[in-house]
């Protein structure tokens, strides 16, 4: 549905990833991102949107944004880039009497989430916005010319 505002993607992100208190039991029953990680992604997510993605056709804005899903696993990739990149640099390594034991082994399974989530999204967001390119030419009364019809 258009029109949605900033922290309605929040919310449909945080559903998207099942970032709950109650399924976090190894975070302390807390969510894994805050919100202003959300939005920073989400942020993000609309400007490679808008202007690295080929065919460029013009800005969009959340409340103009039409393909809520699409947003929302571009957004998805990015939070998982950053939990992956706060995993690995927080790593530890635990040793005593020959047992080594890692307190967080999850940086590797973050960036292949992302990563999966990015190839997907990017190879739809180009597609979505070659059909968006085709249909503003085909409504719009075609490509103009300086020959006229």
């Amino acid at each position: 549905m258009p029109g949605k505002a900033i922290n309605d993607y929040v919310v449909d992100l945080r559903e998207f990833l099942q970032d709950h208190p109650q399924f976090n039991r190894l975070l302390l029953w807390q969510e894994e991102s805050g919100d202003g990680a959300f939005r920073f992604a989400l942020r993000q997510a609309l400007d490679k949107y808008n202007y690295l993605i080929p065919p460029l056709l013009g800005a969009v804005s959340f409340e103009s944004f039409l393909a809520d899903s699409l947003i929302v696993r571009m957004a998805a990739s990015i939070v998982l880039e950053i939990v992956g990149v706060l995993r690995t640099r927080n790593s530890l390594n635990y040793s005593d009497a020959g047992l080594t034991i890692r307190d967080t082994e999850k940086g590797q399974e973050y960036r292949q989430w992302a990563l999966q989530f990015k190839q997907g999204a990017l190879m739809d967001a180009k597609a979505y916005k070659d059909v968006r390119n085709i249909q503003s030419i085909l409504y719009s009364g075609g490509i103009g010319s300086s020959y006229g019809r």
